[in-house]
């Protein structure tokens, strides 16, 4: 029809989701759950810290931030490997932006298993590992503040696609696996 707007599809390669998107969540993942709470250390007071460095209870956040981290390794490696199952040629709805874009894939096993959104809760708890380690209230602060903006904004909007995508699906995935940790309900 002559009045109908033209499709906004964007459609992206499987390979060239892979070539641009793993570079960029590395950078980015390494950015804000390493440099930023390492500048943020600096700006403000580093509780538990002496002219000699860290206390032994300030050292215990660099365990849960290795947690984290090995925690990411494990969800990142659960989701490359769902990249076959890709269509050859990504496309997002229209009103989906790349960085919002709703899975193509419903991952249900390995760290999804456990919680929904194993994503967010490993580098929520990286985040606070490092407010332990730098004793830092402002890194504190900020990792409050993601998961705040992550449970009552970004996980929702997530949700909505998913179930849209998946219907019974993704809402049976739903009923049995918390939303940020716990023991999976038996079906």
């Amino acid at each position: 029809m002559p009045h109908e707007k033209p499709s906004r599809r964007v459609r992206i390669p499987r390979r060239t989701c892979l070539i641009i998107g793993l570079p960029a969540v590395l950078i980015v993942y390494s950015l804000v759950l390493g440099l930023l709470p390492w500048a943020m250390s600096l700006v403000a007071p580093r509780l538990g810290w002496s002219q000699t460095g860290p206390s032994a209870l300030n050292v215990l956040g660099l365990f849960t931030v290795a947690a984290g981290a090995v925690g990411l390794i494990w969800v990142f490696s659960v989701m490359l490997a769902q990249l076959p199952k890709l269509p050859e040629v990504v496309e997002l709805d229209e009103g989906e932006r790349l960085w919002s874009a709703t899975s193509r894939v419903l991952i249900t096993h390995g760290p999804f298993a456990f919680s929904r959104n194993p994503m967010f809760l490993c580098g929520l708890i990286c985040l606070l590992g490092w407010a332990l380690f730098y004793g830092s209230i402002l890194i504190f602060v900020a990792a409050l503040a993601g998961w705040t903006f992550s449970n009552f904004l970004k996980v929702p909007q997530e949700e909505r696609g998913l179930e849209a995508r998946f219907g019974d699906e993704y809402r049976t995935y739903k009923a049995r696996v918390p939303r940020w940790i716990g023991h999976p309900k038996r079906r």
